[in-house]
């Protein structure tokens, strides 16, 4: 957890559970405030990419004040008006724009301390035949107290279990680069049974030392892991089910792919020859049954050839020949590269080859031609139709100035999925890296027929846009079911897929799983409680903003049932923040049964005034003065002056509060000085 301002991290506890691949870590930290006044002090959680914050506390004073999940404008709103009154109050949101990286705005007291509890989950990806749990540990400085302990419980076999040495950027890497990375010799890994294992890691300070990057401590922890699967085997808790497929033993299928790489002028720099490095090494990675060209946009198109060729060493030859040949140069047409891929692709299709795909790579924004992005998109979809319906794009944004918004979108649309290139001297390193991930399809045009006329499935989620599933990967489904009789090894549905060799049936059976309760003590375990059920979830509300963002005209309808789940599972996503004040406390009831409200804000119970039996009128107001300052000077004539300063003075009415941030009564004279003045209004409530 990085701090920007100056506070001290006495304490930093990570601790991960891993439930069938859905992940709830929970990293507990205590920061001292050294500084002289009160301040905001913003913490930067880099969480990994796909996690949803669910559980946020602070310990204040000795007191647990936990965080409320609400909608995004209703949570600023609460902790705006808290910092107004100078109380210690926390905000979560998602940071714009950041995919990756989590805001969490405290005011911490002078001279004090505070603690912290924040809770993320993410449903694990299985990438190039490993799942990667990835831990972020970044105070900046090193911690007397640092512990990571990773806790994995698996309803398969542990086939492997890899933790390289603790070091900065190792998530840049892929998993094929991680698990030739060397095992981290301070790392203790002890084996509980066949399906469950712990991973810990408790540096002292002093050896934390070796690991400081220009004096800072920054880094990841990653555990590598993989399960020896039953792909028939689907596992019902509590309602809910969870499949994975993944299957052995399969031949791996030819591809239809076109390589559209920008060489517009912005390419230059060195990005164009990154860009060349690893086509080089893509291109020869190519089967010989595989269908494959080239073209080069700027605001013009450049063709190797009009259309797919076998990917024979003479044409591997020539395309590298085309490409080194390049120079950057011109604007960015997007439009115009998309519309030529997928002619391309269509003319070209084929029921031998199991993927058609269009590789979109471009390091800048579309700034030539007539179209905007919504109609770049909308026009890729239109020219997909009539026989390319299975063309899937996936889009690469080299560098910041990427348009990764319309790649994502492009990608999301056609069943791909968009990727960051980072402008770094590994990119050529992260191309090829990419392109392993989808070189090898296995299973297409994947569909799912239920069988079982006892069980009724309601709603299910899959973690792949796509029907696509290639080597290395795992097509995961999780759905909500009313299981009406149901015996274990019955089958309750079947995967019909093609594969090189023809059509392909999965038969999938029912199996009940009681996972084990954990070993650890604390709240982590509740978080990970009914984990088939959040990770339903938490994947039904990723794929609904996924969805709202791509699709206009349903957008605010899958917006709102994205909102619903989030505020019922308490995920913190771009439309929800959770936020958590100092003062706050339940609603409790009075002596005359009557509901009475605890403030927002102030944390007062305020008796209920009914608002219409008494128009116009004020109960008696609350004055606080919570803190005050006495100071005695001298004056000309050798009399004493007193000067009585109130920090701050709060009158509450029943829905008015008056703010006086600092008020100065100066005696014997009467002066009183008001020199802000603040009027909150907190919400309105029918009770």
């Amino acid at each position: 957890m990085t701090l920007t301002k100056k506070l001290n991290i006495t304490k930093l506890h990570i601790k991960s559970e891993v439930k069938c691949r859905f992940a709830t870590t929970e990293i507990n930290s205590r920061v001292e405030n050294v500084s002289e006044k009160a301040e905001e002090a913003e913490f930067v959680a880099n969480l990994p990419e796909d996690a949803f914050i669910t559980y946020f506390e602070m310990e204040i004073d000795g007191k647990v004040i936990i965080g409320d999940v609400k909608e995004k404008q209703l949570a600023k709103a609460h902790y705006d008006a808290a910092k107004i009154r100078g109380e210690t109050a926390g905000h979560v949101a998602q940071a714009p724009r950041e995919t990756n990286k989590f805001n969490i705005s405290v005011n911490i007291a002078p001279y004090n301390f505070a603690r912290f509890k924040l809770v993320y989950q993410e449903l694990l990806q299985r990438v190039r035949g490993a799942y990667k749990h990835q831990i972020n540990v970044h105070p900046g400085h090193a911690v007397d107290d640092l512990q990571v302990n990773v806790r994995i419980n698996e309803s398969s076999p542990l086939s492997i279990i890899h933790v390289p040495t603790f070091a900065a950027k190792l998530s840049d890497k892929s998993n094929k680069e991680l698990l030739l990375l060397k095992e981290a010799s301070d790392v203790r890994i002890e084996k509980v049974s066949d399906t469950e294992m712990t991973v810990k890691w408790h540096p002292s300070a002093a050896n934390q030392t070796q690991y400081l990057t220009n004096d800072v401590l920054d880094g990841q922890l990653i555990v590598l892991y993989d399960v020896d699967r039953n792909d028939d085997q689907v596992l019902v808790v509590d309602g809910h089910f969870i499949h994975f497929l993944a299957p052995k033993n399969l031949d791996i299928g030819s591809e239809n792919i076109v390589f559209a790489l920008d060489i517009s002028g912005s390419m230059g720099g060195g990005k164009l020859e990154q860009t060349k490095t690893a086509m080089r090494s893509i291109l020869n990675q190519l089967r010989e049954t595989d269908q494959f060209s080239i073209l080069c946009f700027y605001a013009q198109v450049e063709v190797w050839k009009n259309k797919p060729l076998s990917a024979t060493k003479e044409n591997i030859s020539d395309a590298i020949g085309f490409i080194d040949a390049q120079q950057p140069r011109g604007g960015t047409d997007i439009d115009l590269a998309v519309q030529e891929g997928i002619k391309w692709l269509k003319g070209n299709h084929s029921d031998q080859l199991l993927a058609s795909i269009l590789v979109l790579l471009t390091d800048g924004q579309h700034n030539c031609g007539q179209y905007s992005d919504h109609q770049i998109t909308a026009r890729m979809l239109q020219a997909r139709k009539d026989g390319g319906e299975n063309i899937k794009v996936y889009g690469l944004g080299f560098g910041d100035d990427a348009d990764f918004n319309l790649l994502r979108e492009m990608s999301t649309k056609t069943g791909g999925f968009a990727r960051k290139i980072y402008e770094a001297s590994d990119a050529a390193i992260q191309l090829d890296g990419f392109y392993a991930e989808i070189s090898s399809p296995l299973l297409a045009d994947l569909d799912i027929k239920y069988l079982n006329p006892n069980v009724e499935v309601v709603s299910t989620v899959k973690n792949i846009t796509g029907d696509t599933l290639f080597e290395g990967s795992e097509f995961i489904l999780i759905g909500k079911m009313n299981q009406l009789s149901l015996n274990e090894g019955e089958e309750i549905f079947e995967w019909h897929a093609r594969c090189c060799n023809g059509p392909k049936v999965f038969k999938c059976c029912y199996r009940p799983w009681r996972p084990q309760h954990s070993s650890n003590k604390g709240d982590i375990s509740k978080t990970a409680g009914g984990f088939i059920e959040r990770s339903w979830a938490y994947l039904t509300v990723k794929n609904l903003l996924e969805k709202a963002k791509v699709n206009s005209e349903e957008s605010e309808t899958l917006k709102n049932q994205a909102l619903k789940l989030a505020l019922k599972y308490k995920f913190v996503t771009e439309q929800t923040s959770m936020v958590v004040t100092q003062t706050e406390k339940a609603v409790e009831l009075d002596q005359t049964d009557h509901v009475a409200r605890s403030d927002p804000y102030f944390g007062l119970s305020v008796p209920a005034v009914d608002p219409v039996d008494s128009p116009g009128v004020f109960p008696n107001p609350i004055i606080q003065f919570p803190m005050l300052t006495i100071v005695f000077s001298k004056v000309p004539s050798g009399l004493r002056r007193l000067t009585i300063v109130f920090p701050k003075v709060t009158i509450v009415f029943r829905n008015l509060i008056i703010v006086f941030p600092k008020v100065t009564i100066v005696l014997p004279n009467l002066t009183i000085v008001f020199p802000n003045l603040t009027f909150v209004f907190p919400p309105l409530s029918n009770a």
